[in-house]
């Protein structure tokens, strides 16, 4: 019975596919068995994965191969047939071979193609040559991935220097093309207005759902491959400081991607920095919920009580004021089912938002003083740097060098933490005293703009509704359809209010 042989290829980057790589080391080992009379049962391919950080041996072929062998289902004595050994690792050399050893060790004979050798546990242990020859070339290996990387992480630190003369990459951003100079990316327009359009959707309380759908239905020309536009990439787009025209440059260190210091005015920028924080901070405080919206104006926004589904709109024959708000729950017979007329009410929670938009919008004074400590803080330190430079300068230098770089790394620090506090402070909810809850075309729009919440129980005919700037109302229908209104400073008012039930 023939022994059984078993080809492993790899190589690191998919780009090779295309060379002649692939094709070589595939023939090669299926040379090798006819010659030697041996049986090759399977190939496993690692393509496009490196062997420098031993990724293939954790989660590629190789490591399914090693599987197989361990399980037993791979026979002892086959035959795993590799161009070199530095195809199975590229790692340092006691894990290369540790590897190394534990594969013959196993049972299993490598072959290396480029120097016709065969490794067998039981010649190994008593030949010091051919573990001499292993060491050699897995060392070799190594030592050729860790110059390679240090090559390339070398040349990145040098683009990354003169990122102000010429920018690291063509690649970019989907609404952007980089110039022919190299030095400056230029604006793809019919893309650029449809990432602004998208912005300003958002800015209205559109979520991504919503704006996915818009695009679909305008048959809006997508940025890529796809046909259509999927709410994975919409929020990709709003999620993304490049509109901002930051850059955050990332490089590979132990084998894990790590983001280096953002480079601010690297893409040309097409959002303003209000649009977006206002934007980010729609999205963060209010949860989204996927639904139908049609006529109801509500929809995402209010939710019941008691069971914690969505108010649903529920159209029996609206111009003769036949429709209501029922929580989903109940339509489906998982909940009493209880409704709320309408038009009953939008005109309550209507009068609410009008009352609240009478009272001065909070303002937070913990907040503005940090603000305010923050940007003098930054001053102080500056100040200092100021001082210690001069110092240097009349060449007093010592421990003010190292004092300087210290305040400098402050200093950075302060400055990120300034730009934060004056993003919240950009990015505060819609004062509802600015809203105009007269226009019903924009209803929608202003609700989502303005409230975060509302829990509704029809069957007593109350809800609470907490607005994005912090307030909150409670209001309540009792006898004689007197309404009592409680706010979050703890006044109370009641008010007449005609139901249409």
């Amino acid at each position: 019975m023939k022994a059984k042989a078993y080809s492993y290829v790899r190589f690191s980057t998919l780009d090779q596919i295309h060379g002649d790589s692939l094709r070589r080391q595939t023939e090669a080992a299926a040379d090798w068995c006819r010659r030697n009379h041996i049986t090759l049962v399977d190939s496993y391919r690692d393509l496009g994965v490196s062997a420098f950080r031993g990724k293939n041996v954790e989660v590629g072929k190789l490591a399914a191969f090693l599987k197989l062998v361990t399980d037993g289902r791979i026979a002892k004595g086959s035959y795993l047939i590799v161009e070199s050994l530095d195809r199975l690792s590229r790692n340092d050399l006691p894990k290369a071979l540790r590897l190394f050893l534990d594969i013959l060790e196993a049972g299993i004979v490598v072959v290396t193609l480029s120097d016709n050798h065969v490794y067998d546990f039981s010649k190994v242990e008593g030949n010091f040559t051919d573990l001499i020859i292993s060491l050699t070339v897995l060392s070799r290996a190594n030592e050729e991935s860790r110059i390679k990387a240090q090559r390339v992480a070398a040349a990145w630190d040098a683009k990354r220097r003169n990122i102000g003369k010429r920018k690291l990459t063509s690649k970019c951003v989907a609404w952007l093309r980089l110039a022919k100079d190299g030095t400056s990316f230029e604006l793809i327009q019919e893309r650029v207005a449809v990432v602004q359009r998208i912005f300003d959707m958002a800015s209205k309380g559109r979520g991504a759902n919503g704006i996915t759908k818009t695009l679909r239905r305008e048959n809006v020309k997508t940025f890529g491959r796809s046909q259509v536009w999927h709410i994975s990439y919409v929020k990709k787009i709003l999620d993304n400081r490049a509109v901002l025209g930051e850059f955050a440059p990332a490089t590979k260190r132990d084998g894990k991607k790590t983001f280096l210091e953002v480079v601010p005015d690297y893409y040309p920028a097409i959002i303003k920095r209000e649009l977006f924080a206002t934007v980010q901070q729609l999205r963060k405080a209010r949860p989204s919920y996927r639904g139908k919206s049609g006529f109801n104006v509500f929809s995402h926004l209010a939710f019941d009580k008691a069971t914690k589904t969505p108010m649903v709109y529920v159209n029996k024959r609206r111009n003769k004021g036949w429709h209501y708000l029922a929580s989903a729950a109940g339509l489906r017979g998982q909940a009493e089912y209880r409704v709320w007329q309408y038009d009953d009410f939008l005109g309550l929670f209507l009068y609410i938002c009008q009352n609240a938009a009478l009272q001065p919008q909070r303002r937070n004074e913990q907040d503005s003083g940090k603000l305010d400590l923050a940007k003098m803080e930054l001053e102080d330190t500056k100040k200092q740097i100021a001082r210690l430079v001069d110092y240097l300068m009349r060449g007093q230098s010592g421990a003010v060098e190292s004092k300087l770089r210290e305040m400098e790394a402050l200093k950075l620090a302060q400055e990120n933490s300034l730009r934060d506090l004056e993003s919240e402070e950009l990015s505060k909810p819609t004062d509802l005293a600015k809203v105009n809850w007269n226009d019903e075309k924009a209803l929608r729009e202003n609700l989502r703009a303005t409230v975060k919440r509302i829990e509704v129980d029809a069957g007593r005919k109350s809800f609470h509704a907490e607005f994005l700037d912090g307030r909150y109302y409670t209001l309540e229908v009792g006898k004689n359809q007197m309404a009592t209104i409680t706010t979050s400073d703890g006044d109370v008012k009641r008010v007449i209010h005609a139901s249409r039930n």
